[in-house]
């Protein structure tokens, strides 16, 4: 009679390599199954409650000066401006090419904006565009000329009344006959600080009063 033999099983142990793809494999597929599950959620969410996510973010903008009053003093008083497009009148620009270039034949633009009003430019923004032979674009360069505060990386900070500020920017065009033109995006001037503004409402409700009792 034929025995049967014992069938012998072979458990061959994973290495710590292969360990480490299968558990990261499966940690991705499980985040991105739980993201795809939020979303769904949510969409039906915003789907079935809009009234309530336009509230929410109508309080989110009625909260707005309360968040801004917990700022530190410098950082609030820093961002207390306001869009003032008809300040432009005040502000000169000039762009222009430099003679100096880089080892890689880039050539520098060199910007002059001059505050010649009596408010302080907390923010102005800017595109400088450089033009072809045939007046049309091949590279531009989006700057900012002045910021609430000053930091490191571009943030120069606000441009006091009566003050210039020079800029320079490496632009990749080598062609001598390639012109500059800019563009300014945005201008905010500041507002004061809360001192002097209650101190300017009250001095304006006293003179009316008076001209009232003459």
């Amino acid at each position: 009679m034929f025995h049967e033999q014992d069938t012998t099983v072979v458990r061959k142990r994973h290495g710590f390599l292969s360990v480490a793809v299968m558990s990261i494999t499966a940690i991705v597929v499980t985040s991105v199954l739980t993201a795809g599950g939020i979303v769904v959620y949510g969409l039906n969410v915003i789907d079935k409650r809009t009234d309530n996510v336009i509230d929410l973010v109508g309080e989110a903008v009625r909260c707005l000066p309360e968040y801004r009053d917990a700022l530190p003093p410098a950082l609030a008083d820093a961002i207390n401006d306001e869009r003032r497009p008809d300040y432009l009148e005040n502000v000169n620009v000039s762009v222009r090419f430099s003679e100096a270039t880089s080892r890689h034949g880039h050539r520098r633009a060199v910007v002059e904006v001059s505050n010649d009003g009596g408010e302080l430019i907390s923010l102005l923004s800017m595109r400088i565009v450089v033009l072809d032979a045939d007046g049309d674009p091949i590279e531009e360069h989006n700057t900012w000329v002045a910021t609430p505060i000053q930091i490191e990386d571009g943030w120069r900070g606000p441009l006091m009344p009566h003050e210039t500020r020079r800029i320079s920017i490496w632009c990749s065009s080598g062609d001598r006959t390639a012109e500059l033109s800019h563009e300014i995006t945005d201008i905010r001037v500041w507002r004061g600080n809360s001192t002097e503004r209650a101190t300017s409402v009250v001095d304006a409700s006293s003179r009316a009063l008076a001209r009232a009792s003459d």
